[in-house]
């Protein structure tokens, strides 16, 4: 149960520092996504149903944070989290390279759909300019954010999966 709540905690200070994320900290790049991250390393480190109603969750909050499509981010992270509660359950996930594969390919996925429904809402980007100048550097961002928040959810959430690392 203290692991439940660390994680709770964990989230909500990740969803404050999500939306007050200093632009001016990353000049020219995007805005890692602390939430994906999150939800990434929570379903591989339990299973895919924790996953996918974690992504459900946070992906609702980070809506209602952030005030874009209601329900885009929660679909989204819910399928995000069912993914990679799939795969690590399924695949030998016990080195960190994996999970950190895992948050390269979901999060480059996601935002692929994500670009894919603001372009059929009106987004002026063109697929090749979006994926070099948001997409991929983003995804490069969570790998990076995923190396620092790993050792914090491994260390302190007392689930058993979670201390291979």
């Amino acid at each position: 149960m203290k692991g439940v709540w660390i994680a709770v905690f964990t989230c909500m200070i990740l969803l404050l520092v999500q939306s007050a994320f200093p632009a001016a900290l990353l000049t020219g790049l995007p805005k890692p996504d602390l939430l994906l991250v999150f939800v990434i390393l929570m379903a591989a480190m339990t299973d895919e149903v924790t996953g996918a109603a974690l992504g459900l969750l946070v992906g609702l909050a980070s809506d209602f944070l952030n005030g874009s499509a209601i329900g885009l981010s929660g679909v989204i992270y819910l399928y995000a989290g069912l993914l990679c509660g799939l795969i690590s359950t399924k695949v030998y996930d016990r080195h960190i390279l994996v999970r950190l594969l895992l948050c390269f390919y979901i999060t480059l996925g996601a935002e692929i759909l994500r670009f894919g429904f603001h372009a059929l809402t009106g987004n002026p980007y063109q697929f090749l300019d979006a994926f070099r100048q948001i997409i991929f550097p983003e995804s490069l961002l969570n790998v990076v954010a995923a190396l620092l928040l790993y050792p914090v959810l491994a260390g302190r959430v007392g689930l058993a999966r979670m201390k291979r690392w």
